[in-house]
C-alpha cells in the first residue's frame, strides 16, 4: 500500500478503535463541569494511538477532521515522516534528556491525544459537551511554539462557538498545571490573545462549506474553556470540589469543562506511546 494510503488507513482505523474503547463520566459543580474521559491506557489502543499521532506529525488530517495525506512514495517524503516523528520522540529509546521528555515529548503527546479525542467526538458527541465539533486546530509542531494548544469550532444547535483547550502534562503537580491553565484563560478574557483567536477562527471557518453564519470574532460571544490536565493518578485530586479561582473567568461555570486524564504509570504511559510511534514510523520505510 502506498505511503499516503497507509497513513490514511491508520488514522481512520485509529479513530474507530478509540471510539469503541473510550468511556466518560460527567459531574456538575457550582464552579465548573467535569468530563473524565477514560480508556486511553488499554494496551489494544497503543498501536492505533501511535499511528494516529504519526499521521498528525505529517498533517494527515484537515481542520475539518477529514483524513487526507498528501505524501508521495518518494524517498524524501518517507524520510520526512521519520524526521517529524523523531523530532518529538527521539531516534532511539533513551535519546532524549529528562527535560526534553517533560517539556517537549510528553506535552506534545498530551495535545495529540486530545486532538484524537476531538476527532472521536464527531461520533461520540458526549466527548465535547459544548456542541457538535466542526473543526479543530492541529497540535503545535513544537510545544515551545506560541499559540493555543487546541481550538475547537463548534455548533450548539443555536449558535457557533469556540472551545479553547489548554493541555498540561505535569506528572506530580496538578495544582501548578491548573494555575497555568487558569492564567492563560484569564489572558484570553483580558483580550491579550484576540489577534491569534481571530486568526484561528478564520482558519477554521475556511474549512467549512457554510461560512456565512460564522464570524471571525465569534469567540467574544460564545466560548468555552477546557483545561486538560494529564497527571499520575498517584496524586489524587477531587475534581468535584468547587474552585473559586474559576469565578473571574468570563464564560462562567456552565462553559468551563475540566477534562482530567489521570494516568496509571505516567512516565511509562508516555514512553510506550513514544516507542510505538517510533516503531510505526520505521515500518513506513518498508511501505
Amino acid at each position: 500500500m502506498a505511503l499516503a494510503a497507509t497513513i490514511k488507513t491508520w488514522m481512520d482505523e485509529a479513530v474507530q478503535a478509540v471510539t469503541a474503547q473510550l468511556t466518560f463520566a460527567n459531574q456538575t459543580v457550582a464552579s465548573h463541569r467535569v468530563l473524565t474521559v477514560s480508556g486511553w491506557h488499554h494496551s489494544a489502543l497503543r498501536q492505533p494511538i501511535a499511528r494516529y499521532l504519526v499521521g498528525l506529525r505529517v498533517n494527515a488530517i484537515t481542520a475539518a477532521l477529514a483524513v487526507r495525506c498528501d505524501l508521495t512514495d518518494a524517498p524524501a517524503d518517507v524520510a520526512e515522516v521519520w524526521a517529524n516523528v523523531v523530532s518529538i520522540v527521539g531516534p532511539e529509546e533513551n535519546s532524549l534528556s529528562k527535560k526534553q521528555i517533560s517539556t517537549r515529548r510528553n506535552p506534545w503527546i498530551a495535545e495529540a491525544l486530545w486532538h484524537l479525542c476531538m476527532a472521536v467526538s464527531q461520533q461520540r458527541v458526549e466527548l465535547h459537551p459544548p456542541g457538535k465539533v466542526l473543526a479543530v486546530t492541529l497540535p503545535h509542531v513544537k510545544t515551545t511554539d506560541p499559540g493555543l494548544d487546541l481550538a475547537v469550532l463548534f455548533h450548539d444547535g443555536a449558535t457557533h462557538g469556540l472551545s479553547v483547550i489548554e493541555t498540561k502534562a505535569y506528572e506530580n503537580d496538578v495544582g501548578a498545571a491548573m494555575v497555568s491553565c487558569i492564567g492563560f484563560f484569564g489572558q484570553i478574557d483580558g483580550g491579550l490573545h484576540n489577534p491569534r483567536l481571530r486568526q484561528v477562527v478564520s482558519m477554521l471557518r475556511a474549512e467549512l462549506a457554510d461560512q456565512a453564519h460564522i464570524s471571525d470574532g465569534l469567540w467574544k460571544n460564545r466560548r468555552c474553556y477546557l483545561p486538560n490536565v494529564h497527571y499520575d493518578n498517584a496524586n489524587p485530586i477531587d475534581w468535584a470540589a468547587e474552585r473559586t479561582d474559576f469565578a473571574p473567568l468570563v464564560p462562567g461555570p456552565a462553559n468551563i469543562f475540566v477534562m482530567p486524564h489521570a494516568i496509571t504509570g505516567f512516565s511509562q504511559f508516555f514512553t510506550q506511546i513514544a516507542d510505538q510511534m517510533r516503531i510505526e514510523a520505521r515500518a513506513l520505510s518498508n511501505v
